[in-house]
């Protein structure tokens, strides 16, 4: 064999592998209820210091924009 051959072979085991272990990790996030209620987990990082829609993010030196209210 060639060192290109070994390289090609390398890496086709290497992506089988790595297609393998994600089949297994997705198996098991939905045997352990991990796709049941995806968008509670999105809202999860909210709190009443920082809620959400609201902007509250800002560079260093300047102020956070004012949200219009639109009620």
């Amino acid at each position: 064999m060639e060192s290109w051959d070994i390289i090609i072979t390398l890496l086709i085991i290497a992506g089988f592998l790595f297609f393998l272990s994600a089949i297994i990790a997705l198996y098991w996030a939905a045997k352990n209820g991990q796709f049941e209620s995806i968008e509670k987990g999105a809202r999860v990082v909210f709190d009443e210091d920082e809620p959400e829609g609201v902007e509250m993010d800002a560079f260093p030196q300047s102020k956070p924009k004012k949200q219009k209210n639109h009620s």
